[in-house]
Formats: C-alpha cells, structure tokens, sequence
C-alpha cells in the first residue's frame, strides 16, 4: 500500500513538523538577531570558514564565507542559506516577510543549537549512516502517494541528484536532533507523574523540552560576526 511522505528541501519543514523545534520567536534575546547587519571590513576570504567546530558537519559541508555568516554561537555559524530555506516555508505559511524573516532566524538559532547539543551529549551521525538513511527516502519517494508533490519540490533544484545532496547536508542535522530529543523524553517518561498520551503528560513534556531548547541557544551566545569571533570557526 502506498503512503504519502512529508520530505522537502526546507529544513525548517522537517524540524518543525517532525520535532516541534520551534516557537522561540517570542524570546527576545534571539529576536534581536533580526537587527544584524555585516560590514564590508569583515568580508574574509571565500571557504575561509567551517560551519562547526563540533561533530562531523564540517566534513561534509562546504566551508562558507564571512558573507554568509548571519549570527556566530560558540561552536556553529547559523548562514544566510539555510536562512532563506527556512524563511521560504514560512512564506508558504502565508506568513508576511517581515515575520517569515524573524522567525526563520529565531528556528535555524535553535535549530543549530541543538545540533551542537546533540553532538555534545553523542549522538552524532557517520557519512556512510546518513547517506543509507537518505537513500531509504529516495525508496519511499518512489512508492509515494503524493509523489508528484515531492516531484514538484524536487524540481526547484538543477537536477534531482542536487535535491539529493542537498537532503544528505540537512539529515547530519536532523538524524544527531533526533536520536538526542528521544534520549531526553525517554529520560523525562522515566521521571514524569503523568501517564504518556495524556494531555498534562505532553503539556509537561513541551515545557521541558523548549527549556531544554531555550537553554541550548544560551549556550551558544550568539553574536554578530566579527573576525575575532570568526577566527574560531577558521580552517586550518
């Protein structure tokens, strides 16, 4: 029998739909972010930069220039890409620009944060474990119900190969979010008075997990680019 899957180019859609790693548009300590503006005297040389500093991202993904660089943590760059991909699910959401744009930046801070997060606590994913997850989907792509939807998505980039790859970059994020966050309910199941499926076990749960995310963005400190904060991040 044929299913329909949800797999797009946007990691906003994956994250948001399938982990609720969402909802910190209200904290004003990441809304600031929106106010960031680079100057010229901080452009660096092209590839000059890695996206982590932590786990095995940056052994895939391209490095990235200074212009990229929206917000700079501790140990990850949040880039204006992955910004844009994110801000076009919202624009799907019939969101305005001005909204789409906030809460793009608020979902890819956290979103990066809990990677590093991930990371950090081990549960970080191999090459060869995200391209057999990956190539997986590319099977349930081609029994799919909706797979002219999928198509559709597909299409946007230069070659279905592309869209591919381009799914492989985003998994290394998503796969490490994943194991971590069912590690931490499965924790928090063994602790919690309530009884799982009830509402006051899954309104529980949603706090603690968006302080669990809220604590993750702290942690990293982000800041506006600079050469001396993005020396970090620099391939030696």
């Amino acid at each position: 029998m044929k299913r329909k899957i949800i797999i797009t180019a946007m990691t906003a859609v994956l994250l948001i739909a399938g982990l609720g790693i969402s909802g910190y548009a209200n904290e004003p300590s990441i809304s600031k972010f929106k106010n960031l503006q680079k100057e010229s005297s901080e452009v660096h040389e092209e590839g000059e930069y890695l996206v982590s500093t932590v786990g095995n991202l940056s052994d895939m993904e391209q490095n990235v220039t200074a212009e990229d660089v929206v917000t700079v943590g501790k140990d990850i760059l949040v880039t204006e890409p992955e910004i844009e991909t994110a801000k076009d699910y919202y624009l799907a959401q019939n969101e305005n620009e001005s909204k789409a744009e906030n809460d793009a930046l608020d979902y890819m801070t956290e979103f990066d944060a809990m990677y590093v997060e991930a990371v950090k606590n081990g549960y970080d994913v191999s090459e060869s474990e995200v391209k057999a997850y990956v190539n997986n989907l590319k099977k349930i792509y081609a029994e799919a119900e909706n797979k002219d939807d999928i198509k559709e998505i597909i299409s946007t980039y230069d070659s279905e190969d592309a869209y591919w790859e381009d799914m492989i970059r985003v998994y290394y994020k998503q796969l490490p979010i994943e194991k971590y966050v069912s590690s931490l309910e499965e924790d928090f199941q063994k602790h919690c008075k309530y009884a799982v499926g009830t509402s006051e076990y899954d309104s529980a749960w949603e706090a603690n997990f968006q302080k669990i995310k809220d604590d993750a963005v702290k942690n990293q400190r982000f800041k506006n680019p600079t050469e001396q904060n993005l020396n970090h991040f620099i391939d030696d």
